[in-house]
């Protein structure tokens, strides 16, 4: 294909078309301000992720048949409780092994624990865990 004929035309195309495409570019320069604005942080997402990683361990721990007593009902009152005091170390835990991609207008989070990744896209001040 001739670049120069491409180029022309899209160059027509833009002329011809300039008073519709100018409403588009300003809402799209706009969206663009608020992705880049409510991109969140490093530490926003550690918090997140903190949150969703306590979620998951409870569920696994709970989920155990172990043929003590009655764990399950044990699991499901220690868990809560120990929360506050382990809660500030698995965020501490997770900013280590996070590695964090910030395309500006959303970022891209991957958790290494090992065992799994997880992968997390972070946009309009939200993050959306890969499981």
């Amino acid at each position: 294909m001739n670049w120069y004929y491409l180029v022309d035309t899209l160059q027509k195309f833009l002329v011809q078309n300039r008073m519709k495409l100018k409403p588009l570019l300003i809402v799209s320069a706009l969206v663009a301000v608020v992705m880049i604005i409510s991109n969140p942080s490093k530490e926003r997402y550690s918090y997140y992720a903190s949150e969703e990683f306590s979620e998951m361990g409870k569920d696994f721990l709970c989920s155990l048949d172990i043929p003590v007593g009655n764990f399950k009902q044990l699991c499901g009152v220690a868990i809560p409780v120990g929360k506050p005091v382990l809660k500030p170390i698995i965020e501490a835990l997770v900013g280590q092994l996070t590695t964090p991609q910030n395309f500006f207008l959303f970022s891209i989070y991957t958790t290494d624990l090992g065992t799994k990744k997880y992968s997390t896209i972070a946009a309009f001040g939200n993050f959306y865990m890969f499981k």
